[in-house]
C-alpha cells in the first residue's frame, strides 16, 4: 500500500521518491530479521545452513528475473506499471507467509510473557545487543559485521567511479557487471547448500571472506592490463559464490548460537551494526571519491575483507547456544 504514493510522483515531487524509499528502508529493517528468524522454524537444525543457501539462491534469482521484468513494465505501462507490479509482488508474498506454517515455538513462562507485553522497540533493540555482548561467538560476528560494513559502504560508493574512470565502461557498463554478480550469487547459493554440512559455519565465514577479499584486490588492480568488461564481469561472477558463502555461514551460526526467541531482536541488533558501519563506509567513500587515484582505496576495501576472513578463522570458536 505504501509504495502507491509514487504513482504520483514526477520530476518535480521527488519528495514523494525520497519518503517512500526511506519507508521502504524502515520495512525491510523489520522484515529481514524476522524472515531469517523465520527460518529454524520451516526446517530442521540440521538443514539451516541449506534453508540459508536457498534463501539467498531466491533473492539472487529475483535480481535476475526482476530487472528485464522491470524494464518490461517500463517500456509497456511506464512507471505506473513498476509501482503496481511490484506492489502486487508484496501482496504475494503476504499471501505466501500466510500459507506457511512453521513449527511451534516453546510459549515462554508466564512471567515472561507479561514482561514481554510492556516492552518497548529500543528495550529488545538493546537486549539484543546485551545478548551479543554476552557471547564471544556474537561479538565475533559482530566485529565482522562492521568491517564488511564499512568495506560495502566504500564499494557502493567508489564502484562506480572506478568503472568510469578506470575502465572507462559507463553507467551501462557498471549496471552489467553488478547485474551479473546474481549469477555468481544463485551459483554461490547452490554450492553453499552443498558444502554446509562438510565445511560448517565457521569455515564458511573465514575461508568465504578470504576468497572474497583476494578477488576484490585482482579485480581492483586488473585495469592497466585490460578493461575488457568481459573480464570484470566473469569476477563478479566468481565473487558472488564466495559473498553468498559467507552470508550463509553467519546467519546459520548466528541460527544455532541464540535461543528461538530472542534470534528475531539479535538479528536486527547485528543489523543495525551492519547498517551504521555501512553508513561510515559511505561516508568515507563519498570524501575519498575525489581522490585522484582510488585504487589504494579500493585495496583497502579489500583489505578489510581479508580480515574479516582471518577473525573468523582466528577468533570463532565452537560455542553452546545462549540460554
Amino acid at each position: 500500500m505504501l509504495l502507491l504514493p509514487l504513482l504520483f510522483a514526477s520530476a518535480d515531487r521527488m519528495g514523494i521518491v525520497y519518503a517512500v524509499a526511506a519507508v521502504e528502508a524502515v520495512l525491510g529493517a523489520v522484515i529481514n530479521p524476522a524472515r531469517q528468524a523465520m527460518i529454524p522454524q520451516l526446517v530442521g537444525a540440521d538443514q539451516l545452513a541449506r534453508g540459508n543457501a536457498l534463501i539467498a539462491v531466491s533473492d539472487n534469482l529475483a535480481r535476475l528475473v526482476g530487472s528485464p521484468l522491470g524494464g518490461l513494465a517500463f517500456a509497456l505501462w511506464g512507471l505506473p506499471g513498476i509501482v503496481i507490479a511490484d506492489a502486487a509482488t508484496y501482496l504475494i508474498t503476504a499471501a505466501l507467509v500466510a500459507l506457511s506454517r512453521p513449527h511451534p515455538v516453546a510459549p515462554p513462562a508466564d512471567g515472561e510473557a507479561a514482561a514481554t507485553a510492556e516492552k518497548r522497540i529500543l528495550r529488545e533493540w538493546g537486549e539484543g545487543l546485551a545478548l551479543i555482548a554476552r557471547s564471544a561467538t556474537l561479538r565475533t560476528l559482530a566485529l565482522i559485521a562492521g568491517l564488511g560494513g564499512v568495506a560495502q559502504g566504500l564499494f557502493l560508493v567508489l564502484f562506480l567511479v572506478y568503472v568510469t574512470q578506470n575502465l572507462g565502461a559507463g553507467d551501462t557498463g557498471a549496471g552489467i557487471i553488478r547485474g551479473v554478480q546474481a549469477i555468481g550469487g544463485v551459483l554461490g547459493g547452490l554450492v553453499a547448500g552443498l558444502i554446509a554440512r562438510r565445511l560448517g559455519p565457521r569455515s564458511m565465514i573465514g575461508g568465504g571472506y578470504l576468497v572474497f577479499g583476494m578477488l576484490s584486490l585482482l579485480t581492483w588492480n586488473l585495469a592497466p592490463y585490460t578493461t575488457a568488461l568481459w573480464v570484470y564481469c566473469g569476477l563478479f561472477i566468481a565473487m558472488g559464490l564466495p559473498g553468498v558463502t559467507t552470508a550463509t555461514g553467519e546467519i546459520t551460526l548466528v541460527q544455532t548460537t541464540v535461543p528461538p526467541r530472542a534470534l528475531g531482536r539479535v538479528i536486527a541488533a547485528m543489523t543495525t551494526v551492519d547498517g551504521a558501519a555501512q553508513a561510515v563506509g559511505l561516508l568515507l567513500g563519498g570524501l575519498l571519491a575525489d581522490s585522484h587515484d582510488i585504487v589504494p582505496i579500493l585495496d583497502v576495501q579489500a583489505s578489510l575483507y581479508l580480515l574479516c576472513g582471518v577473525i573468523g578463522i582466528i577468533a570463532l570458536r565452537p560455542t553452546p547456544r545462549l540460554p
